[in-house]
Parts: C-alpha cells; structure tokens; sequence
C-alpha cells in the first residue's frame, strides 16, 4: 500500500514568542519590577527577586532586568538567555563561567539559619504587609500599582561589553547566598522610604544591631545608589 501525505487546509498557529530581549550575550533576569525601575536597575519590591538581583552582584554577573510579574523568582533564579545565546546555547553558559565571581558554599550553619528564614521571618512579613490592614497602603503601593507590570520594550543593553574579568578565589568572608537571602528581607523591612502602618515587625529586625550591620554591609558594596544621607 503506497504512502499517503496529508496537506493541512488550516495551519497551526505560531508558538507563542518568547519575552522580546535584547540581542545581546547578556543574561536576562525576570523581576518583578516597573519599567522604569528594571531600566535603571533598581532592587525589586519582591524579596525572591532582590535575593538573586543581590546574589549575581554578588557573584560580579552583568545581567539586564526585565519587568515581570510577581511571581517572577522561583527558587533559582529566573534568567533568561538573548535570542543569540538561543542559537548558540554555549554562550549564555561561556558568558557566565567567564564573568561570574567565585562565591563561597553556604556554609553548613547557615542551611539552619536558612530555614529559620523560610519557616519565621518569611511568614511574618508576608503576614504584616497582605494581612495587616495597616499596611494596605503599602502594599497597594509595593504591589498593586496599576502600573506594575505593563508590556515593556527589550531592556536597554549597557554601553559597551565590559573586560572579562580574571576570576579568584573567593575570601573566606565572602558573602553568599544567604547574605543575599537575609537583605532581601532585611531591606524591605528597614528602608526608611517603605511606609509600614503597623511598624512592629520593622522595629523587631532593628533591634538586632547585627541585621542592621549587616544589611549596611551589603547595601555600601553592592547597593550604594540606595544609601541615603
């Protein structure tokens, strides 16, 4: 019996497009952000977000943000290579191993201080900002901004590619992970910018002067724009 071949009258529609990014060899980050504040770079209002915009400074990786939803950061971070890196997957992963900081492992005691984050802090400030009707206006500033997220154009690629840089071994006081996991938090609870109604929990993190410390820490070698006078 001779093969048959079938012409289809109706053509399937296109794949969905992915996100629109620049055509360049940098990484993307999705982050729950305006706009104007991924173009500028700013740190996101989402803690799962600023965590890993943290982490990839920490570990000197140029990315570009691009605005997304509020659930934009999983547990590893949302990068998103460039439609030229989608033609030569190599590069995305040549890009990172070529301009990334060695950081240290978390160490062992910080796996307990990671769930204590999770399973007490997280809770309690997801409890005072959607649940405390005191912070509604903070919320409905942080969160429910019409304007947060819209359609955007690609995110503007940086002037110039800057020099690989020569890569070390990290110094035994070299933040991680966790460093980044605890501002993210940390930040958001102590930004004197942030109008919280019920400021309990913020006064609670700053009357351990270790957090305070530490969030100023990371804020003078990584977030410096946001240090105010």
């Amino acid at each position: 019996m001779s093969e048959r071949s079938y012409i289809p009258f109706v053509l399937p529609n296109e794949l969905p497009a992915r996100c629109a990014v620049a055509a360049e060899q940098l990484p993307v980050l999705f982050v729950f952000a305006s706009d104007e504040a991924a173009r500028a770079g700013a740190p996101s209002h989402n803690p799962a977000c600023l965590k890993w915009q943290t982490y990839l400074k920490m570990a000197a990786i140029d990315f570009l943000l691009h605005p997304s939803n509020n659930h934009a950061s999983p547990p590893a971070p949302s990068l998103s290579s460039s439609p030229l890196s989608d033609r030569h997957p190599f590069l995305q992963t040549l890009h990172l191993r070529r301009h990334q900081r060695p950081t240290p492992a978390v160490p062992a005691r910080a796996e307990t201080y990671l769930s204590l984050l999770d399973s007490a802090l997280r809770p309690a400030y997801l409890h005072a900002l959607y649940l405390d009707p005191r912070n509604d206006p903070l919320l409905t500033s942080l969160y429910l901004d019409p304007n947060l997220p819209g359609p955007s154009p690609p995110p503007s690629p940086p002037p110039s590619a800057p020099p690989p840089r020569k890569r070390s071994s990290p110094p035994p006081d070299a933040p991680t992970l966790f460093d980044a996991a605890v501002f993210a938090y940390t930040n958001m609870l102590l930004d004197e910018s942030l109008a919280w109604g019920d400021p309990r929990l913020p006064n609670s993190v700053r009357e351990f002067d270790a957090l305070v410390r530490h969030r100023e820490r990371i804020l003078a070698k990584y977030w410096p724009g946001l240090i105010r006078d």
